[in-house]
């Protein structure tokens, strides 16, 4: 009932089947980053870091350590978080990782550490949109807009494709 629940976006009802699944034993895996990510959801912060912080202790993963880092940003602990979204991206390389960890020193206005995490995602990934977008904004916000639209300008064609309709 657990999965059906999160299935179809009703998350807060999922909470108690997912609890009831991974209270027996032994506890998986999967049930229990769903109950965590439930948690998280519904700002059940204190419940979803303790989840997470569990499943750590059977799996050191990235994506438990950025959904550990989603846990601190919407605490509040943004150090935390960055730390937590750091190790993931270590860990795992991969787009979404190094996104989310440029992502959050960006939204805090830490723009050198943002533009220093998208320059280094971009070289490792130059046809992503996103990465190119998050390296120019850091650099705009900063008021290096020379730079910044050099950022935009060598972002693939299918973002302008993306966005095009909505330039008038």
């Amino acid at each position: 009932m657990g999965e059906f629940y999160i299935r179809t976006e009703q998350i807060a009802a999922a909470i108690p089947y997912l609890e009831k699944a991974q209270s027996g034993s032994p506890t998986s895996y999967d049930n229990g980053y769903d109950l965590a990510l439930a948690y998280e959801r519904t700002d059940r912060l204190p419940e979803a870091r303790w989840q997470v912080e569990e499943l750590l202790r059977q799996k050191d993963i990235s994506e438990l350590h950025n959904l550990l880092g989603g846990v601190e940003e919407k605490a509040g602990n943004y150090v935390a978080a960055v730390n937590e979204l750091e190790k993931a991206a270590h860990m795992d390389p991969s787009e979404s990782n190094l996104f989310d960890w440029g992502s959050e020193p960006l939204v805090h206005q830490t723009l050198n550490p943002a533009i220093e995490v998208f320059s280094q995602a971009v070289k490792r990934y130059p046809n992503s949109p996103r990465l190119a977008v998050g390296l120019g904004l850091a650099l705009y916000t900063r008021g290096s807009y020379d730079d910044a639209v050099r950022a935009f300008c060598g972002a693939p064609t299918r973002i302008l494709r993306t966005f095009a309709p909505t330039i008038s």
